[in-house]
């Protein structure tokens, strides 16, 4: 073996040994979040299966559709103008503002969670489904949501957090139950042979009912209930001693009030208000 050619062995040997001892540099990963303002920079990050989180925004007046499997990922809306139509499963939907949304049929959403205190369309076409849906609102206290939901579909459960909301759901199915955790006007209307089961927490003291759908009332604070025609077979159950019901018998049935304590039931004479 030559000099020359040891001379070149041993650069070799020093370099790769110079190569081996360098920090490996990282790749620098896929990008997991997409912010988009258009229906094409929407299909794009919809189709990516490394985007996970996808944030809508806009202040434009369009229309946007969410097409295909996105059960996998989280999408948040802040688009007060836009009119949003979900044409696919979805995971968790945050709409912090838009205008309306509609769920098409067959669709499948495991979360809904609302912030938005404007106006808001919220629609479930026949065959829908959504789990979970949460009205939370804004930290800043002086605001109130204004929400209509239409449920031709299936609701696991609604619950409204947000104080002050009014919520107005039209019932034409079945929605699992209503629990409400804030001060909250509610209205409840709709074609459905179901009973909606309806909570008031007692975080939720002085929040108004106003029913044309049967409901099962569990009451653990003071609540205003007015029952109307389409609501002659709902029940109530004061479920805490102390508590005020301000129940109006619209309908054309007596009504019964059960006081859980005492085991006793008062009943509530059609066309006859009562307090107490």
């Amino acid at each position: 073996m030559n000099k020359n050619f040891k001379r070149f062995l041993a650069t070799i040997l020093s370099m790769v040994l110079v190569v081996s001892l360098c920090p490996k540099i990282p790749v620098q990963a896929k990008a997991k979040t997409a912010t988009v303002s258009t229906q094409k920079e929407l299909n794009t990050a919809l189709k990516s299966p490394d985007i996970k989180k996808i944030n809508i925004k806009t202040d434009e007046n369009i229309s946007l559709a969410l097409k295909g499997d996105a059960s996998q990922k989280t999408i948040t809306a802040n688009a007060a103008n836009a009119t949003i139509s979900v044409k696919g499963n979805v995971g968790t939907l945050n709409l912090q503002a838009v205008n309306s949304i509609v769920l098409g049929s067959k669709v499948a959403v495991s979360a809904i969670k609302i912030t938005s205190p404007d106006n808001l369309s919220l629609k479930l076409k026949a065959g829908s489904t959504v789990d979970n849906l949460k009205i939370v609102g804004f930290d800043n206290a002086n605001t109130s949501s204004s929400i209509k939901i239409t449920n031709n579909g299936n609701i696991g459960n609604i619950r409204v957090n947000d104080e002050n909301s009014q919520v107005s759901v039209v019932n034409n199915n079945s929605i699992g139950k209503i629990l409400l955790g804030a001060p909250t006007d509610l209205t409840v209307s709709g074609k459905t042979d179901s009973v909606t089961p309806v909570t008031v927490k007692k975080t939720a003291a002085g929040s108004s009912l106003t029913l044309s759908t049967d409901a099962m009332i569990s009451a653990y604070a003071d609540v205003k209930i007015d029952l109307l025609k389409g609501a002659g077979n709902t029940s109530i159950i004061a479920q805490n001693e102390g508590i005020n019901l301000d129940v109006s018998n619209n309908t054309k049935k007596d009504i019964s009030i059960k006081d859980k304590a005492s085991g006793f039931s008062i009943t509530v004479k059609k066309g006859v208000t009562m307090s107490g």
